[in-house]
């Protein structure tokens, strides 16, 4: 399996202008499982230092890349899309993927799902009675780290 040092260096290449975003998209694309993880990872890291390089394929991540059944793809793409510069449509979008994700068997993709909806609804009033919902359920019945997040998220806002 590849390593978050891979990752790194992806990051590193593109940032300096010796890689392209497009092929970390093609590789989450048509990659095996790992070559998807290392590309969501980068990506992930790429939206953080510079979301500039990212924007432009905000589509193919609230498309089919947001498709995938691969919960490291998943959690990648909630941890980028309140980085993103989104519409209106885009938020819906972006919202419906993350109502989406809370049914996911994984902790680690409910939470930052969580965390996603929570920002989605500070840019757009018609999402804050879902998260106040949300995370009131979070605060009853989720795992520890929802818990956790549930009670960070009310404190920030």
């Amino acid at each position: 399996m590849r390593t978050v040092g891979d990752s790194d260096k992806i990051v590193t290449l593109v940032l300096n202008g010796d890689g392209a975003v497009s092929d970390l998209i093609l590789a989450v694309q048509t990659g095996d499982k790992y070559m998807r993880a290392l590309a969501m990872d980068a990506l992930q890291k790429i939206a953080i230092k510079k979301i500039k390089l990212v924007e432009p394929y905000k589509k193919d991540l609230l498309t089919y890349i947001a498709d995938s059944d691969q919960q490291e793809v998943q959690w990648h793409v909630v941890q980028i899309v309140p980085l993103l510069n989104l519409s209106p449509k885009e938020q819906q979008q972006a919202f419906k993927i993350c109502t989406a994700y809370m049914a996911s068997s994984s902790n680690i993709v409910k939470t930052w799902s969580l965390n996603a909806i929570v920002a989605l609804a500070k840019i757009n009033k018609r999402y804050q009675k879902t998260a106040g919902q949300l995370l009131n359920n979070a605060l009853a019945t989720g795992s520890p780290a929802m818990k956790a997040r549930a009670r960070n998220l009310i404190g920030k806002g």
